[in-house]
């Protein structure tokens, strides 16, 4: 019998064009960024864990806030990202704006990204 590897994994739409790319963990310890095609976008490190991935800061696309184990908070963003108008209207949504306020539940993260 073979066991498989538990990967969490969370959408973000960091990019803007209205397709979302996956937050997720490595077999060793590490989060990467890929996209819908599974090629890998970024490497965020080792032992972080995502504590928000929404719509953060005055800048194209979504961002993640990610913790590491010394401390360290990390907020990460696609200095490429151009939002489309599928973006815009995602982050206008009553929804996306009523989940962002309630961020502390700890559903949210999910929620957002199916938004």
């Amino acid at each position: 019998m073979t066991s498989a590897t538990l990967r969490a994994v969370l959408t973000i739409e960091l990019d803007g064009d209205g397709l979302h790319e996956l937050v997720r963990t490595t077999d060793s310890d590490g989060l990467e960024v890929i996209d819908r095609k599974g090629r890998r976008l970024a490497d965020l490190g080792a032992g972080g864990q995502v504590a928000m991935a929404a719509k953060l800061l005055d800048l194209p696309g979504e961002q993640l806030l990610v913790a590491y184990p010394d401390g360290t908070l990390h907020v990460w963003a696609d200095a490429s990202a151009k939002e489309s108008d599928a973006a815009l209207a995602r982050y206008r949504h009553p929804l996306y704006r009523a989940n962002r306020r309630l961020f502390g539940t700890g559903y949210n993260l999910n929620v957002l990204g199916g938004l």
